[in-house]
């Protein structure tokens, strides 16, 4: 299964794309769930920690990121390979609209039998926080806003 939020953001795509290069100093203030982050690689930017609350599950993962079309998709992939099992990676992508840019956040999952059983307590709290962080990014198209 892919969940998707998608969404025409006034924000230009640089500015999204700096975020996310920036995510270190900005992941507090994206998401009330989210606990810490950190780049596993100095300024390298290729793997990361992440550690949220989705619903009542903890999620605390290290990513590897592979950055394509010049630094406007990003795909992660978590580095355990049991992981991988169940959510073999996640995506993020802007591009241009007007004024403004298309951003696309995508995770894949396979839940199999486990879905129905995760529906209320994961999925829909995963849904919401992706629709959250986009309406956060929404925000950044405020001129006080620095990368």
């Amino acid at each position: 299964m892919i969940l998707e939020e998608t969404r025409t953001l006034p924000v230009p795509a640089g500015r999204i794309v700096a975020f996310f290069e920036n995510l270190d100093a900005h992941y507090l203030d994206w998401h009330p769930d989210h606990t810490s982050f950190a780049w596993l690689d100095g300024g390298r930017r290729h793997h990361f920690h992440f550690d949220e609350r989705i619903g009542g599950w903890r999620l605390a993962l290290a990513m590897s990121v592979e950055r394509r079309s010049n630094g406007r998709q990003a795909i992660c992939r978590p580095m355990s390979r049991w992981v991988r099992l169940v959510f073999p990676e996640m995506s993020f992508a802007v591009s241009d609209v007007g004024d403004g840019c298309r951003y696309t956040h995508r995770i894949k999952l396979r839940l199999g039998p486990l879905r129905p059983l995760m529906e209320r307590t994961f999925l829909q709290p995963l849904r919401r926080h992706m629709y959250e962080e986009s309406e956060y990014l929404a925000g950044l198209g405020n001129d006080s806003y620095v990368a």
